[in-house]
């Protein structure tokens, strides 16, 4: 009974082994080929796969200090910047906000078009990286107002946006930077290091109603009108009065 079990069997161990070996399939009238001897006497049982160990050592020779080092899983935190609300929020990526923080940026309103337009860029960008900016001088200057750190964004076609502190604390919230985005030399101190190259940065649009109050137009939204801002005029004294009209006569 074996035996003929045996015969019966023989055809399909003998294409399985020739599928291991990788020659033709024969007959089983054929004996065996001497290859497929071979891999049956040095075939022993299949080991399991050997990780090699964790080398610490091999992290310090990143680059940068900012990369996450292999074989660890990041959980970046991520900005989100509100030009209207003059916040700044770092986000996880699940959605949950974990700190926030009041900012400053561009005193004009809208999307930036062209260099020097004093707009802040509108949409979601990389981290070049993050330098200490103590000494550095805006333009021609002189002054130092880029505070102890600066974190350069990748904003093309236009260079040198970023998130920096300030040596003007008392703009801080406000619009009056020409594109960067300003925060107090203690904030940016704390924040700087909860960022990685990992991060990324998004910075959402004006509304309507901030753009066009910028602009010195008021919109009605519930009539749908614009109507300009006039200045507030102050109440003149009777002293300006009669002066004005002693100069008119």
């Amino acid at each position: 009974m074996m035996a003929a079990r045996l015969k019966l069997c023989r055809p399909i161990v003998v294409t399985v082994l020739c599928l291991m070996v990788g020659v033709p399939v024969v007959s089983s009238q054929v004996p065996f080929v001497p290859e497929l001897y071979d891999v049956v006497a040095a075939y022993k049982e299949t080991e399991p796969v050997k990780l090699p160990k964790l080398d610490k050592s091999v992290y310090q020779l990143l680059d940068d200090e900012y990369a996450y080092p292999p074989g660890f899983m990041p959980m970046p935190l991520d900005v989100v910047i509100n030009k209207s609300k003059r916040r700044l929020s770092l986000m996880t990526r699940l959605g949950d906000e974990v700190g926030s923080f009041p900012v400053c940026s561009s005193r004009n309103r809208g999307q930036k078009r062209k260099k020097d337009d004093c707009k802040t860029p509108e949409g979601t960008f990389e981290i070049i990286g993050v330098y200490n900016s103590t000494d550095w001088t805006y333009k021609d200057t002189g002054q130092k107002a880029y505070g102890p750190f600066f974190v350069h964004l990748y904003t093309a076609p236009f260079f040198g946006i970023g998130i920096h502190g300030t040596n003007a604390p008392f703009s801080v919230p406000g619009r009056s930077s020409h594109g960067c985005v300003r925060m107090h030399n203690e904030t940016i101190t704390r924040v700087h290091k909860m960022l990685s190259k990992d991060s990324r940065v998004t910075i959402l649009s004006d509304t309507i109603q901030d753009i066009v109050e910028g602009e010195g137009v008021r919109v009605d939204t519930e009539k749908g009108s614009r109507k300009p801002l006039r200045p507030s005029v102050k109440k003149k004294t009777p002293q300006q009065i009669a002066m004005r009209e002693f100069h008119n006569r």
